[in-house]
């Protein structure tokens, strides 16, 4: 639990990156990628076209997968809203090294698969698949409550662990606390 998924996101830069390795991300996504990565001086390196173009993500990776720690996948992206089908984005993790953090940033991933049932992940089955995923969910967008900071992140025991590690113990209010609860409890 992070005030906010962005919190989230901080927790797994900080956990994997440092300056002597990269994070890989569309060329156009969410800025706070690159600005918590910026923190610790790690490199980023971003596909020529704005969208997340798996031949692109591939390519970079493959190039640079002994530099690369942390992946993000914004699905659907955002600012942009295009989406990769989950078994697209499947298939993509597959080809991961176990050592680098795959971040599904699924903000907005209920929009998505609401319109097509293709785009919807499930975090439970990914989690199982792989251990290497990060799967980020908000409180702000489907249910509302962005002003209260509530959002998560679903992963392994050992990467929650690592975020431990980096998180205040009063991170999120018990006003969010409560209103997610009822949000889910809806």
């Amino acid at each position: 639990i992070g005030a906010g998924s962005d919190q989230v996101i901080e927790f797994a830069i900080h956990s994997k990156l440092n300056s002597k390795n990269a994070f890989l991300q569309a060329g156009v996504t969410f800025a706070m990628y690159e600005i918590y990565a910026k923190q610790c001086g790690a490199k980023c390196y971003k596909t020529q076209s704005i969208t997340h173009n798996l031949d692109e993500f591939k390519k970079l990776y493959e190039t640079h997968k002994d530099e690369i720690k942390l992946i993000f996948l914004c699905l659907p992206n955002n600012p942009l809203g295009e989406c990769l089908d989950a078994s697209e984005a499947t298939e993509f993790i597959k080809g991961v090294n176990e050592d680098c953090l795959v971040v599904i940033d699924a903000a907005y991933n209920e929009f998505a698969s609401f319109k097509d049932s293709k785009k919807h992940l499930e975090p439970c089955e990914l989690i199982k698949e792989f251990d290497n995923v990060l799967y980020l969910g908000t409180f702000s967008k489907l249910y509302g409550l962005g002003g209260l900071r509530i959002g998560y992140g679903i992963a392994n025991a050992n990467i929650i662990s690592a975020f431990y590690k980096l998180r205040a113990p009063f991170n999120v209010s018990n006003l969010a606390l409560k209103a997610a609860v009822a949000a889910m409890d809806d």
